[in-house]
């Protein structure tokens, strides 16, 4: 494995301020002396804490041959009442064209974490919703009273028969139509696939090409399919061709994982729970 770039940062620890923000600036340096495409990742230790710690602007950049060196800033935000601590991480650059060769490791960073402000409570219900009830409550009393003085309508005489003809048969209103079916919850899509530029290939496990995988990827696929999230997802290991959603990239060597059934839904799937965990080398997150 090669390193082709040298991370360094002026501090090896960060300490949040009282709302729990912070931001780390890295310097990404080309040594190789040829142009190089890579992806910038944040590699947490603790897992629990994945998703606080994001790379500002483009994750995936190009370097030139000569002078071939970028600022790369790392915001960290931890929610609101996360009591005090510490995580660590590092940031990464991986070959976009030799991911598993070409790897730098970026110098380990302390996070401290101090009392964070919890998030303050709402306040009560806003006047303007109070005036609308009333509105509501007054033309509904409006209506009431209208409808219980207004004077019935006279019933209609029933049509007399004349000469010895018989009478016409009474008219049968027509029957309402039935309510419309309330639209499903869900939808399975099984075998989810991906155009690439080599046709239809299944979807890779990873959204990005070796991050964001597991959940990330099969919620991009059902957005794409106007559902809001992937309620439910099994993969399958070592399954290629396979190509990566966000880049349409395709990956065929035998370590690839394809993601093979996915529900997508409008709310999420309360008794199913994910966790995100190292699998070779990389974060996925996966049902429990």
């Amino acid at each position: 494995m090669t390193r082709p770039f040298d991370i360094t940062t002026v501090s090896n620890a960060l300490t949040l301020d009282a709302k729990g923000r912070g931001k780390l600036i890295f310097t990404v340096t080309n040594k190789s002396q040829q142009a190089l495409r890579a992806k910038l990742a944040v590699v947490h230790f603790d897992t629990a804490k994945a998703g606080w710690i994001t790379v500002a602007g483009d994750a995936v950049r190009s370097w030139a041959a000569t002078d071939g060196v970028q600022q790369v800033e790392v915001n960290v935000a931890v929610p609101p009442g996360t009591p005090p601590g510490k995580l660590r991480m590092r940031l990464d650059a991986i070959s976009e064209i030799r991911p598993e060769e070409d790897l730098t490791e970026g110098p380990e960073i302390s996070v401290i974490i101090p009392a964070v402000e919890a998030e303050p409570k709402k306040g009560g219900v806003p006047w303007w919703v109070w005036l609308i009830i009333a509105l509501v409550v007054l033309i509904i009393g409006g209506v009431g009273s209208w409808l219980a003085l207004r004077k019935p309508d006279a019933p209609s005489e029933p049509p007399v028969a004349t000469g010895g003809g018989a009478s016409a048969p009474p008219v049968t209103p027509p029957s309402s139509p039935p309510p419309p079916s309330p639209p499903p919850a869900t939808q399975d899509f099984a075998n989810p696939q991906i155009q690439s530029a080599e046709g239809l290939m299944a979807l890779d496990i990873c959204r990005a090409w070796g991050t964001d995988c597991g959940k990330p990827a099969a919620d991009a696929f059902c957005i794409q399919h106007g559902w809001a999230m992937a309620t439910r997802f099994t993969i399958q290991q070592d399954r290629p061709p396979t190509v990566v959603i966000s880049t349409k990239q395709v990956c065929k060597e035998g370590f690839c994982d394809r993601i093979d059934f996915v529900q997508c839904g409008k709310v999420p799937n309360l008794s199913i729970r994910f966790q995100t965990r190292e699998f070779r080398g990389k974060q996925v997150t996966l049902p429990e």
